[in-house]
């Protein structure tokens, strides 16, 4: 299973995978995580289904994945394309969880300034496993 504190400890495969340095994302990610808190504090909608929230904003379920390791999710998904079901497997959780992690990040990604997403992928077929291993720098 892959994780923001284990990926960290290898400067080039960390990126390999995502085309930041971890100095990089870790600036990155205090910014994240700040904008991601005062939006979720403001918002009147819960974040699932567009309904008016009946408790406080971080009732409910909570992220299976740490922010950080939720960041580096998404960035690798920017950098590589996997499906959702390769990139779950590289996370060590489902299918669905990647996706609405990922998609969650990028949406909060969007609205920051200091991270533009001018190169997001189009919608074309994710990478299967095999494709990834076969693509990925450091296999060779």
């Amino acid at each position: 299973m892959t994780t923001y504190r284990r990926l960290s400890r290898t400067p080039a495969a960390f990126k390999s995978l995502t085309g930041l340095s971890v100095a990089e994302v870790d600036a990155l990610c205090r910014e994240w995580i700040h904008a991601d808190a005062v939006a979720r504090a403001n918002a009147p909608l819960t974040r699932e289904d567009p309904h008016p929230r009946q408790r406080a904003a971080g009732a409910g379920r909570k992220w299976v994945l740490d922010a950080p390791t939720r960041l580096l999710a998404a960035l690798v998904w920017l950098k590589l394309y996997p499906t959702w079901e390769v990139l779950g497997f590289l996370f060590g959780v489902e299918e669905s969880a990647t996706r609405r992690s990922t998609q969650d990040v990028l949406a909060r990604l969007e609205s920051m300034a200091v991270f533009p997403l001018e190169r997001r992928p189009r919608r074309t077929p994710g990478k299967s496993l095999s494709k990834l291993i076969e693509d990925c720098p450091w296999s060779r």
